[in-house]
């Protein structure tokens, strides 16, 4: 129902018109590197030649120097190349250092807009999750939310509900071992039906409370991973009244999918 993608994008693999005045074998360089996608990660020379309309020749000597590099290598039949381990070692780089509220904030601003609601960004610490960011929301009746250094114990809400989900197992069981505390009459308390609750929501990707954190609001939340492998990193999620956040399920995990991706993750246990 609702959509957070960002606008007009160019595709991957399209490469973009030389820029004045930088050289030509740089330019090439970046024309091959950017022609690798998830679409389409592995290329033939030839291929590469054609689809960059430049001589064959050209293209052999562009992908010689990349691989010479360790930007691309060959595969094991060796007719065709893929992206290098120097291209793997950049990349870590950018992750380092990306900032997950530089990367959630644009990103939570667009679903705030498209739905009115609050959103929230939580991230995992010890027994709570803790809100590192929120965004206010437009809508009239906006219900009380969490804010910015507010901790939430995990079985309280959509948004520490979407976190705990995907934690390690021997993490779930030593916090349900120190005891689940309740934040309302709502709020899980029970260790067996908290396990049944998870189960949902890793199979449907999405955490839906009712008055659990906080009574007269409800909220839907998913949840965030990084470029370690199945790595709930936070959770992102809107508050408001019942009524309204039903809807919003689609928009909330696209943002989830779309800050992930940011981070470096590709795709979901």
């Amino acid at each position: 129902m609702y959509d957070v993608s960002p606008g007009s994008a160019p595709r991957s693999g399209t490469p973009s018109p030389a820029t004045p005045g930088t050289s030509r074998s740089l330019d090439r360089g970046l024309q091959v590197l950017l022609c690798f996608s998830e679409e389409k990660r592995e290329w033939a020379v030839r291929d590469l030649a054609a689809q960059l309309t430049i001589p064959l020749a050209s293209a052999h000597r562009v992908v010689a120097s990349l691989r010479d590099a360790g930007f691309l290598e060959r595969t094991k039949e060796g007719h065709r190349y893929r992206l290098g381990l120097r291209c793997l070692r950049l990349a870590s780089l950018v992750l380092d250092g990306l900032d997950l509220r530089e990367v959630a904030g644009p990103i939570m601003r667009r679903l705030v807009d498209l739905t009115g609601e609050t959103a929230v960004l939580l991230v995992p610490h010890r027994t709570d999750a803790v809100c590192i960011l929120q965004v206010e929301g437009r809508s009239p009746i906006r219900p009380r939310s969490v804010r910015i250094g507010d901790r939430v114990p995990y079985n309280a809400g959509a948004a520490p509900l979407a976190i705990f989900a995907f934690l390690a197992r021997e993490e779930q069981e030593r916090i349900v071992h120190d005891g689940l505390r309740a934040l309302t009459d709502l709020t899980i308390v029970d260790p067996k039906a908290l396990q049944d609750r998870c189960a949902d929501i890793v199979q449907k990707g999405v955490a839906y409370s009712r008055g659990e954190a906080i009574l007269g609001t409800a909220a839907v939340a998913a949840p965030i991973f990084d470029a370690a492998e199945y790595h709930v990193a936070a959770s992102v999620g809107l508050t408001g009244i019942e009524a309204k956040i039903v809807d919003m399920e689609e928009a909330v995990m696209r943002a989830a999918s779309e800050i992930s991706r940011q981070l470096g993750a590709h795709g979901t246990p």
